[in-house]
């Protein structure tokens, strides 16, 4: 399996921030019409979530290699 490419992950209305590795996006389509576009992360701990692109600035981090 190929390695997950590294983000830095920062939450626009606390600026919290972690380092993770990105996994896949997808998108999510709601009654109202609205599409929203996520992205799977596995944070440095192990823990698996989705972000989305209106509450997170996802910032892809260069190949340490």
């Amino acid at each position: 399996m190929a390695d997950l490419r590294g983000v830095k992950v920062t939450e626009k209305y606390s600026g919290t921030k972690f380092e993770g590795k990105f996994h896949i996006w997808f998108t999510k389509s709601y009654d109202t019409g609205e599409t929203f576009l996520y992205a799977i992360i596995e944070n440095n701990h192990g823990k698996v979530d989705y972000y989305d692109l209106e509450s997170y600035d996802i910032e892809f981090l260069l190949d340490k290699n």
